[in-house]
């Protein structure tokens, strides 16, 4: 009975290790840092890859004639603070709208961003989206940003630039 006794303690130590370790490594991803960070509700993820013109219809025929004007107002809240812009019709955008993406966060968190994308038409705001970080991943979309100041831009719109949260 004894001899029992011990094979099932062992048995039951071996289980207990064995899904100790199997966690850890279900879990891995997480700890390397290449899992999407999310709090405790699953639906509420922190920072997610966001496309801010793909679903913008610059050539559609309501648009087809619209002036466009993209500006990447970034380094928020420091002493480099820029402004670049994209400007004119949507021909030349339409086919570039995936290279553009930013890491954005859910609004009304307190959380501050690190730039904005805002996406004017005919000089009215349709789209701004706050983010941490940016990537441009064409050469042609990289190289039509030029840098200009707040007030060129606010000239080019004709009213205040929207605050940036």
């Amino acid at each position: 009975m004894a001899h029992i006794m011990k094979n099932i303690i062992v048995m039951f130590i071996a289980g207990l290790l064995t899904a100790v370790i199997s966690g850890c490594f279900s879990h891995w991803p997480s700890f390397n840092g290449n899992a999407e960070k999310k709090t405790e509700n699953a639906d509420d993820v922190l920072g997610k890859i966001h496309h801010p013109l793909i679903d913008i219809p610059f050539m559609s025929a309501t648009n087809e004639n619209s002036d466009w004007l993209i500006i990447n107002h970034s380094n928020l809240f420091t002493d480099d603070e820029r402004f670049e812009i994209i400007q004119g019709r949507g021909a030349f955008l339409h086919f570039d709208t995936e290279h553009l993406k930013v890491i954005t966060f859910p609004r009304g968190r307190g959380t501050t961003p690190n730039g904005v994308i805002y996406v004017f038409r005919n000089g009215i705001l349709i789209r701004d989206v706050p983010y941490w970080e940016i990537y441009i991943t064409s050469t042609f979309l990289t190289n039509e940003f030029r840098q200009v100041t707040r007030v060129e831009i606010e000239e080019i719109i004709n009213s205040k630039l929207p605050p940036a949260i």
